[in-house]
């Protein structure tokens, strides 16, 4: 088995869509423009690890070899409180992005324990800090706190969720110790 983390790219939405479906309950299963609108708004910052039976004869990763996505991480810039769950977001942002905001991960139920959902955060806080951002945030639904935790992230007090999270908690990681220049993000 060969699994190697990339950009995700608009031809792996239904795929994306299809594991979300599997790995969350029903009422966080969003519409595929909601998911393409995130790519849309930040696709340095989209990640797939996709695994492929081989490496094709040049050497390159899923060679000809029908690949399976085994993980995925959606992630966008944000400014203000989190968008809600199941709209589509603008293809801009109006105002400079305050923070990368972390907006969905899902590991395949048959991939778990192999630390895909570590290795597509160490990934993305890699472009994180390329791209200067200082702070990370995401919303922690159901029993995700702790995971999160593990990971670096404390609970934000003081900022509103949209009800379509349901029961959750806004969480953060500062990356430096810096205030983010901005980050602009053209519609593509």
């Amino acid at each position: 088995m060969n699994i190697h983390i990339r950009t995700m790219n608009m031809a792996d939405l239904s795929a994306v869509h299809a594991l979300q479906c599997r790995a969350h309950p029903d009422h966080y299963h969003e519409p595929v423009e909601a998911l393409a609108s995130r790519l849309v708004l930040g696709p340095d910052f989209c990640l797939v690890a996709v695994e492929s039976a081989g490496v094709s004869p040049q050497g390159l990763p899923n060679g000809g070899v029908s690949a399976s996505l085994s993980a995925y991480f959606l992630a966008h810039p944000w400014a203000g409180d989190p968008p809600p769950l199941h709209e589509a977001l603008p293809g801009r942002l109006s105002e400079p992005a305050h923070y990368l905001f972390l907006h969905d991960m899902a590991v395949c139920p048959r991939r778990q324990g192999l630390a895909l959902g570590s290795q597509l955060h160490d990934a993305l806080l890699a472009r994180a800090a390329r791209h200067g951002f200082a702070e990370l945030r995401l919303v922690a639904v159901g029993t995700a706190r702790s995971y999160w935790q593990k990971l670096g992230f404390g609970e934000c007090d003081g900022v509103g969720l949209h009800s379509s999270y349901g029961d959750a908690v806004l969480m953060r990681k500062l990356l430096v110790p810096q205030v983010l220049a901005g980050y602009s993000v053209s519609a593509a």
